[in-house]
């Protein structure tokens, strides 16, 4: 081996020597921190899955038709109809609470948003179709309580769909006041309703019945009859136009109008009685 020979050989030496003093001294810096954080890791405590567990009043439908969902009534009514549905409230409080139990109206936006009226408005739908037992429940912890709500249709509604909701909302909530007004603070929620009244073309038909000689009074002739509303609209005024004529020649001997200006509510039938003169 010549004398280049043997001072690059101990050249590479050196280099080797160093690379491997580096890769060294790295690993003792670097496993410090994996077993540093591993050591944290395992002494840190990881919270119970129970404690992300939110405290709710909610409400649910205890027995959905095919239309329905737990957390929505959809049905097909029509006018005049009564019905019952069972609902659930629900508290996962550890804390007993006082919850009020209503009804509202609701809308959708232009936007397509669905919106709830705000406590206390004036129910004009489906909110004053509302009826349960009583307005206050007390639900005991972690308490599931079923109660039937009545929905009574009125007789006069205009085709279409109407929205609303039954509201589960704490009683007890805190009050502040803020621009004049009272406002309570305290979570609601709602089940949402959805009925559908089918349109109906509107009609007015009376039926009178025959007229039936009771008697003469005073030298009137009292008549009995019947009027009933065989339509579907109320009739706030009925008139009755009486003709009187001579069997023998037909001629006419009178004519006398009658006015009952008392409502006759679809489907009702009202007993008459009128007196013709004679003389």
């Amino acid at each position: 081996m010549t004398k280049n020979q043997k001072t690059k050989t101990k050249s590479k030496t050196k280099i080797r020597k160093k690379i491997l003093g580096l890769i060294a001294a790295s690993s003792l810096f670097i496993l410090p921190l994996i077993l540093g954080g591993y050591f944290l890791l395992k002494s840190e405590k990881i919270p119970d899955s129970a404690a992300f567990e939110r405290e709710y009043l909610s409400i649910a439908l205890v027995q959905p038709s095919e239309s329905s969902s737990p957390v929505r009534i959809i049905r097909s009514v029509d006018r005049g109809d009564v019905f019952v549905e069972t609902v659930k409230l629900i508290s996962t409080y550890d804390t007993g609470k006082y919850v009020d139990v209503y009804g509202v109206d609701g809308f959708y936006t232009e936007a397509g948003s669905f919106i709830l009226a705000s406590e206390g408005a004036v129910s004009e739908n489906v909110g004053n179709w509302v009826d349960v037992p009583k307005a206050t429940f007390y639900l005991a912890p972690k308490q599931r309580k079923e109660v039937d709500v009545t929905f009574s249709v009125p007789h006069d509604l205009v085709g279409g769909t109407y929205y609303g909701a039954v509201i589960i909302q704490e009683s007890t909530a805190d009050e502040f006041s803020g621009n004049g007004a009272a406002m309570r603070v305290g979570g609601r929620v709602g089940l949402r309703v959805q009925l559908t009244v089918p349109e109906i073309d509107y009609f007015t038909l009376i039926d009178v019945g025959d007229l039936d000689l009771w008697e003469t009074v005073d030298g009137d002739l009292v008549f009995g009859y019947f009027i009933e509303n065989i339509g579907n609209l109320e009739i706030g005024e009925t008139t009755s136009t009486f003709v009187l004529k001579n069997l023998t020649d037909g001629t006419t001997v009178g004519t006398h109008v009658y006015v009952d200006d008392e409502v006759l509510l679809p489907g009702e039938r009202r007993d008459m009685e009128v007196g013709l003169p004679w003389n």
